[in-house]
C-alpha cells in the first residue's frame, strides 16, 4: 500500500492527523512542499525524516526555492533541496505538478486534450500529483 503527502507546508497537526491514520506497513510518498509557510516547518520535516525508509521524497517548487528565512537549518534547506524532482514505484510516477516540471497547474477542469502534453516525459503508467494536506478550515481531498 502506498499513502502519498503533498503541500503539507508546514501544518504539524494535520501532518500528525493523516500520520495517525496510514498503517505501519505503508510506504509514504511525499510530493513536495513540506515547509514552505506554516507554523512548525523544521518539526513537520524532522517528523518525516524520522520515519525513515517508509518514505520515498519528491522535491515541490517551494523545497527547490526554500531558504534559511523559513526557520529551518542549512542542512535541512539542503535536504529539501537535493530531493529529486520524481520518484516511481512499479508503474505510478510520482511528481509535484507534472512530470515535465514542478509548476504546471492543472485542474478537474483542464481540457483531457491538455493533459499528454503535460505528462510527455511519463512512460509509468499511471502519475500522481496534488494530493494535500489541509488546515481544519480546509476540506480535505484526496484521490487514488
Amino acid at each position: 500500500m502506498v499513502a502519498t503527502l503533498y503541500d503539507i507546508h508546514g501544518n504539524l497537526a494535520a501532518l500528525e492527523a493523516v500520520l495517525a491514520e496510514i498503517p505501519d506497513d505503508t510506504t509514504i510518498v511525499v510530493g513536495g512542499d513540506v515547509c514552505f509557510s506554516g507554523d512548525q516547518p523544521s518539526a513537520a520535516l524532522e517528523r518525516l525524516r524520522a520515519l525513515g525508509d517508509r518514505v520515498l521524497w519528491v522535491r515541490g517548487n517551494t523545497d527547490r526555492e526554500i531558504t534559511t528565512e523559513s526557520h529551518l537549518t542549512n542542512e535541512q534547506v539542503a535536504f529539501l533541496q537535493s530531493l529529486p524532482p520524481t520518484a516511481q514505484i512499479d508503474r505510478v510516477l510520482y511528481c509535484h505538478a507534472t512530470p515535465r516540471n514542478d509548476m504546471d497547474i492543472f485542474t478537474e477542469r483542464t481540457p483531457r486534450s491538455a493533459l499528454p502534453s503535460c505528462s510527455r516525459r511519463s512512460t509509468p503508467t499511471s502519475s500522481c500529483a496534488g494530493i494535500r494536506t489541509c488546515s481544519s478550515s480546509e476540506r480535505s481531498r484526496t484521490s487514488a
